[in-house]
């Protein structure tokens, strides 16, 4: 809960969005990360994946490509050491 309320950990919305191809969330994780992924979901709330994320880095990105999901509207999520950090929305248009 310290990495939320001193803004080390941060989620960021994804470029481009909406997409068609592949798009990039960026990330931020505070030293000392035990586990952290971004889990995408639909719009109902159904986990679709979970990427998990390398903890030795404080900073990264997560590729994300649009042939392995359906267009329409995903929402994604933070988590680090078991704890929400931040969710977002993402479109994937036709491809």
């Amino acid at each position: 809960q310290d990495a939320i309320a001193d803004g080390s950990a941060m989620l960021m919305q994804n470029p481009p969005n909406p997409f068609n191809q592949a798009t990039e969330i960026g990330y931020r994780l505070p030293d000392g990360t035990a586990t952290a992924m971004i889990m995408l979901c639909d719009m109902n709330g159904k986990m679709l994946q979970t990427y998990p994320l390398p903890v030795n880095t404080t900073a990264g990105t997560l590729t994300i490509q649009a042939g392995s999901y359906t267009p329409g509207m995903y929402l994604y999520t933070l988590l680090v050491d078991g704890a929400q950090i931040d969710t977002k929305q993402m479109i994937i248009l036709a491809h």
